[in-house]
């Protein structure tokens, strides 16, 4: 979308393109005339709308710990302990996080000899 402002001359409509490279071309269809741009929003409005609660972000983290500890059990087999570093293999979080994580998850321990999923009734 081409929109401007002219000191001179009065505002003139907005332009909705359709890009075909290295072309431009003008979209004579109106297909893009209920399409918002990105920049429609303030900038204010635009990362308030993203940010996230602390529920949200533990949830997500439940559930990465959650499922990197079924990765890390499976590809370990059920004999061997799955401990902090084989988690750590398959999330992007830092150690100290994933031990927050697993201190802060209801069905998760730690102990000396790795990580332990238990079911509290």
């Amino acid at each position: 979308r081409i929109e401007g402002t002219l000191r001179e001359f009065p505002k003139f409509e907005p332009v909705n393109l359709w890009f075909d490279y290295p072309i431009h071309r003008i979209d004579d269809c109106g297909a893009l005339m209920d399409v918002n741009p990105d920049g429609e929003q303030p900038p204010w409005k635009k990362s308030f709308s993203k940010k996230k609660s602390p529920e949200d972000k533990q949830g997500e983290r439940r559930k990465i710990l959650e499922e990197a500890y079924q990765s890390a059990s499976t590809a370990l087999g059920s004999e061997t302990p799955v401990t902090v570093g084989a988690l750590l293999q398959y999330t992007t979080l830092s150690r100290n996080t994933l031990k927050s994580v697993i201190d802060g998850h209801p069905n998760f321990e730690r102990d000396n000899k790795g990580v332990v999923k238990v079911s509290k009734h």
